[in-house]
């Protein structure tokens, strides 16, 4: 009778344990800050954007190991200046987070947020899209279109 009980007992168990499902790895994560210059380039002149970068790495695993996704989170701060008189010109915010995954990237946040009023100058990219990573097609897009400028309309008015 104890045998019957004990193999009942270890019978449920099993049942128990095999009903459980199972655990993801936790995310293995990273960050690094990075210090650079990128130089945009106008007509005549150039304008440097002196960028300290902070970005944090997220990888994440199904229960049998295998990497699902990777989140990144990034914290731009730039500040852009005329190299030739050392003229401070404006800061370049940015905040943003990239997910990897089935083969798309999907970005949310602020990207740029440049703006000199007083040259009606507003550089700003924020909002959502998706990519396909395989093809390059943008197949989500939310974002802030209106006012949107490039870099091109940042020299034409220092020019």
């Amino acid at each position: 009778m104890k045998r019957a009980w004990i193999l009942i007992v270890v019978a449920v168990a099993v049942l128990l344990a095999s009903s459980v499902p199972a655990q993801a790895a936790p995310p293995r994560q990273t960050t690094r800050v990075d210090n650079f210059t990128l130089t945009i380039r106008c007509d005549g002149f150039k304008l440097h954007d002196d960028v300290q970068v902070s970005v944090h790495i997220q990888r994440f695993f199904t229960s049998d190991g295998k990497r699902s996704r990777a989140t990144v989170h990034i914290r731009w701060q730039g500040v852009i200046t005329n190299p030739a008189t050392g003229e401070f010109l404006t800061t370049d915010p940015g905040y943003w987070q990239d997910t990897f995954a089935n083969h798309t990237i999907t970005t949310r946040g602020l990207v740029v947020n440049i703006r000199i009023a007083e040259l009606g100058i507003f550089i700003h990219d924020v909002g959502r899209t998706i990519t396909n990573l395989r093809t390059g097609e943008v197949t989500f897009e939310s974002s802030t279109d209106a006012n949107h400028q490039n870099f091109d309309d940042l020299c034409d008015a220092l020019a």
